[in-house]
């Protein structure tokens, strides 16, 4: 799905790595690593801590590919040092260390310009998630940052307690499993069955997930409120290091199609078995030890995806 040319980068995928330059200067930011960037479902990751400069929070440029569409494009030119941003209709243009921007041609101030970071573009986040259609909303008390449908109403600081942060990936992750409509690879690879379904989501996400039956596993991402397919393997028993990236997939691989993804963080499990309605949960480290933090029946709690305290604390 993804197309590299020479001069544009397209950043469509929740992995895909920070836009890299060589420094320019020696100009040193205070990191806020406090700062979180929430969406529709869950935290948005970011490479580089986001940071806020002159009271303009500022993000790594990837950043820009999870706030849009499939169809938000990024490009850099090295010579210029200039970003250009395609998306929602519109053509932007930010130029490192310059205090305006070009939108469809037309000058627009800027309260802070692109800059560099450890090497990365980092961006004025809220002017471009509004110029590709994005809504973002600053929780100066909570020190979150809320962007797309999390931003849709007013900020209740009561529901950035723990307790309903909680509650509320809870909630997501059960949106997108039983709700989103799915787009699948266009070759379904067989299984022997959904006796048991184990669901995977990167620790304090719910835009990305796996979902593995006893001998298949397939990997989505969220974007539109669609849940895509980009990958997809059968499986055997036997122990493996072929699902290399994949700590909590020891197994022999047999066949893939897509992209297979690579992930560097621990995530969070449920392993569900609807004819006995067991459900077992926990987290699998980035070594693939699996720390169970509940089993229960989810019928008596009323819960398909509790999220547990220990899971928040691993959340940067």
């Amino acid at each position: 799905m993804n197309k590299k040319h020479i001069s544009t980068v397209l950043l469509g995928s929740i992995l895909a790595g920070s836009l890299v330059v060589a420094p320019l200067g020696d100009s040193v930011y205070a990191a806020d690593t406090s700062i979180q960037i929430r969406g529709a479902y869950g935290v948005v990751p970011s490479d580089v801590a986001p940071y806020i400069r002159n009271g303009v929070t500022m993000v790594p440029i990837n950043v820009v590919s999870k706030l849009g569409s499939d169809n938000t494009y990024v490009s850099w030119n090295n010579t210029s040092k200039t970003v250009t941003i395609n998306a929602a209709g519109a053509k932007t243009l930010l130029q490192l260390d310059q205090k305006y921007a070009l939108q469809n041609g037309a000058r627009i101030e800027l309260a802070q310009p692109a800059t560099l970071k450890e090497g990365v573009v980092m961006v004025p986040l809220r002017f471009v998630g509004e110029s590709i259609g994005v809504k973002v909303n600053w929780d100066a008390a909570n020190r979150i940052v809320y962007i797309g449908e999390a931003s849709s109403s007013p900020v209740d600081p009561a529901e950035t307690s723990a307790d309903s942060a909680l509650q509320i990936l809870s909630k997501q992750r059960a949106k997108v499993i039983y709700d989103l409509p799915r787009t699948e690879l266009p070759t379904e690879l067989p299984t022997v069955g959904m006796q048991t379904v184990t669901h995977y989501f990167p620790v304090g996400q719910a835009n990305i997930f796996f979902e593995a039956m006893p001998d298949r596993i397939s990997y989505y991402e969220v974007k539109n409120n669609k849940a895509k397919e980009i990958w997809s393997a059968n499986h055997n028993d036997q122990p493996s290091a072929s699902g290399k990236g994949l700590p909590f997939l020891p197994y022999q691989i047999t066949k893939e199609i897509g992209k297979r993804p690579s992930i560097t963080a621990t995530v969070a499990y449920y392993q569900y078995s609807a004819s006995i309605s067991d459900l077992r949960y926990g987290l699998i480290d980035t070594k693939g030890n699996d720390t169970e933090l509940g089993h229960t029946d989810p019928a008596q709690i009323k819960q398909r995806f509790p999220v547990d305290q220990k899971e928040l604390a691993l959340v940067k």
